[in-house]
């Protein structure tokens, strides 16, 4: 059993993470295992930085796909009670999120059935770089609360395409808002819309737009984000009058400049 066609779709989903212009290659690995009934499998991933965390479970049947940091692990492998920073169940996963350093497990069970599967996993270290193309910040959210901030206000100009990317080391969700709610996500770790191309494509009428981040955890979350605006045309009445010193170049200008790391998975 072979995902040749998955793995080659998650590195070019880990390469959309990058910020435009720097290019940097991305690596990976594919594994092919045996399950029995009632069994899972494990890989230890030892992490002393910040990565973005992509993977992928192809199976024969439908498996439980965790990710879980040492406590969680340690739990579910002496007494079976799984938590999880995420879970999804499925015969087919991509997932991804954003990790802190620390040790962390990717475990597949399969509960009901017999399983073969394959599975890959991607990582790329992080380091913020100084950058004014793009608007994009990392931010802690604490405990069940929420971040917010005003999208540029180009968004007043003329009907606009919203892309919108966040990766979060939580599940966490996104609204889009003005005088009400005009987009809102699930509770997620990385942003996928259809086909699972990394992002959110919104299409929106001009006015004044905010950014709703909600952490609804019991522990504080950490998630970064981005996002560009394509007007459909540029409104030369809107001038420098309409906007704010603050929001010149959108939110703080931070980018990620990735680096090749090694694997370790036991």
């Amino acid at each position: 059993m072979k995902i040749r066609g998955i793995l080659i779709f998650i590195l070019f989903l880990a390469s959309l993470i990058l910020l435009p212009g720097f290019g940097a290659q991305t690596h990976g690995q594919e594994y092919e295992y045996t399950l029995p009934q009632g069994y899972f499998e494990y890989f230890k991933l030892n992490l002393n930085g910040s990565y973005a965390l992509i993977y992928g479970v192809k199976a024969n049947s439908s498996v439980t796909v965790d990710i879980m940091n040492a406590d969680q692990f340690m739990c579910f492998n002496t007494t079976g009670v799984q938590r999880e920073i995420y879970q999804q169940n499925s015969s087919q996963v991509v997932n991804g999120l954003l990790v802190t350093p620390g040790t962390y497990y990717l475990v597949v069970y399969s509960p009901f059935y017999p399983s073969a599967f394959n599975v890959y996993l991607n990582w790329t270290s992080l380091q913020f770089v100084k950058s004014t193309e793009v608007a994009q910040e990392e931010v802690t959210i604490p405990s069940q609360e929420y971040f917010f901030t005003r999208l540029h206000l180009t968004t007043m100009g003329s009907p606009f395409t919203l892309n919108l990317e966040g990766l979060s080391n939580e599940s966490v969700s996104y609204v889009i808002w003005n005088s009400s709610t005009v987009f809102n996500s699930s509770d997620v770790t990385i942003t996928l819309g259809q086909n699972y191309s990394f992002g959110y494509n919104i299409h929106l009428s001009p006015g004044v737009y905010y950014l709703n981040i909600t952490n609804p955890h019991s522990e504080s979350a950490l998630a970064y984000f981005y996002y560009k605006i394509d007007p459909e045309y540029v409104n030369p009445y809107l001038t420098s009058l309409n906007r704010d010193d603050s929001f010149t170049m959108g939110l703080a200008s931070y980018g990620y400049l990735t680096r090749p790391t090694s694997r370790h998975i036991p």
